[in-house]
């Protein structure tokens, strides 16, 4: 049933953004969303854009058994490696899995090569995100608080305040309430102010390292 409703979606559409929007769905028996792409969306997943692979990739990856997780995102980081910003996407929860799964000491070269391809974006994205959740919840495993809520600050800068929940995606609980607070009264005054000039500072608040 979930294959036809796909495939209907697809050769109706040609939509990616239908297809994006059905694996949203999240069907609730265990296995579908896996045996989904496994069976029918691999035979045609190099028709998807890099970036709207690396969503659907990163959904399907939370209905793959967990011991297969992490080698499932590695396989899917081979087909989006000349897309920067899908790139960091899958990078960034490969590297929350190894913290997940005790490899800390792996993940510092994640997050320098993770940098490395933030900066060369040249601008804030949506994915700056998620660089700066992988090196919170890295730092605060490592017990580098000071890093911890310097990088916690960079993440609530780069998403929006109003889908936060108790703890982000990945498990980490988010700095103290009244820091979160302050934050975002801070981000409030400054989307007040408007976008800035052309050549401005991007759009993540500025904490210096």
């Amino acid at each position: 049933w979930y294959q036809r409703r796909v495939r209907e979606a697809v050769v109706s559409t040609q939509s990616t953004g239908e297809l994006v929007n059905y694996v949203k769905i999240k069907p609730q028996a265990p296995g579908h969303l896996s045996e989904l792409y496994n069976t029918f969306l691999s035979d045609f997943d190099h028709r998807i854009s890099s970036l709207a692979l690396s969503t659907i990739g990163l959904i399907v990856a939370e209905d793959v058994a967990v011991a297969q997780r992490i080698a499932f995102l590695e396989a899917l980081l081979k087909k989006v490696d000349k897309h920067p910003e899908a790139k960091i996407k899958i990078m960034a929860k490969i590297g929350s899995l190894k913290i997940d799964h005790g490899q800390v000491e792996e993940v510092e070269e994640v997050i320098k090569t993770l940098e490395g391809l933030v900066d060369s974006l040249g601008e804030v994205t949506p994915v700056h995100g998620c660089f700066y959740e992988l090196s919170a919840k890295y730092y605060k495993v490592k017990g580098d608080y000071n890093s911890f809520y310097r990088d916690s600050l960079r993440y609530l800068g780069c998403i929006d305040l109003d889908e936060l929940t108790p703890k982000t995606p990945a498990g980490t609980r988010l700095p103290h309430r009244s820091i979160c607070s302050a934050r975002r009264q801070s981000v409030q005054l400054w989307r007040a102010a408007g976008p800035p000039p052309a050549g401005g500072p991007s759009r993540c608040l500025p904490l210096d390292r």
